[in-house]
């Protein structure tokens, strides 16, 4: 997965902080073993019954903390247990304990880094006090923004914050693909489900939905009262589309 980098109007680079995400997950599986031939490996030595590596490599994960006998004797326990049991459920528990390891140990890793030095990289804005970032939709020559989406980011600020250099735009052009706009995500960032494409492209989409689709024009003639469906079909769409000025 890529991860999009985005401009400022002052021309500094920005990503989404799920994109952090990402980013780490990729560093995770570049760092732990997690290829077939890796894990086919561990779980040889698992089912070999040679915990005393692993045993070792909680050592120097450890490094900083003082590891006892009475740990090692304690994580070898704990490794011959979850194995046992994985033998009476699983079909192959050695391949199953090599993958759970793995992937306790990515997670704990991924962890360690979010409460770590740089807590306010992976805290949501509402927590964390960060410049007011609006998103500057670019479509051709035009630019604008979400009038809702600049209300909640200026909230409970005054509007004159933006004109005391505590606001960031960035630059995020419209996409579409060969025969539709590509959806970005709504305003509210407290609602992960809301997506929106631009009023002109859901115009075109109607307008080929019934006219390719429901084939309005095929099926109806010029009888009055098919004019009176045609006037109550685009009627309604006029509610939608109507622009304001």
């Amino acid at each position: 997965t890529t991860v999009t980098i985005y401009r400022s109007l002052k021309n500094e680079e920005y990503i989404c902080k799920s994109d952090l995400f990402v980013i780490l997950q990729n560093m995770a599986l570049d760092v732990f073993p997690g290829t077939n031939a890796e894990l086919d490996v561990l779980a040889a030595q698992l089912a070999a019954g040679n915990f005393d590596s692993l045993v070792a490599k909680f050592e120097k994960v450890r490094v900083k903390e003082r590891w006892t006998k009475k740990d090692s004797d304690e994580t070898r326990k704990s490794l011959k247990d979850y194995y046992s049991k994985q033998k009476a459920s699983n079909s192959n528990p050695a391949v199953a304990l090599a993958f759970f390891l793995v992937k306790i140990t990515a997670m704990s890793c991924l962890q360690k880094i979010n409460n770590g030095k740089r807590q306010e990289m992976f805290l949501p804005n509402s927590i964390n006090k960060t410049p007011m970032i609006v998103r500057l939709f670019e479509d051709g020559d035009q630019q604008f923004v979400m009038r809702s989406e600049l209300a909640i980011a200026m909230y409970p600020e005054k509007a004159s914050t933006i004109f005391l250099g505590r606001g960031e735009f960035i630059r995020y052009p419209i996409k579409r693909t060969k025969h539709r706009a590509v959806p970005i995500e709504g305003p509210d960032p407290e609602n992960p489900n809301s997506w929106c494409i631009l009023a002109v492209d859901a115009f075109f989409e109607y307008m080929k939905n019934i006219i390719t689709g429901v084939k309005i024009f095929q099926k109806y003639g010029t009888s009055i009262h098919d004019f009176a469906i045609f006037d109550f079909t685009f009627g309604e769409s006029e509610k939608v589309f109507k622009s304001e000025v």
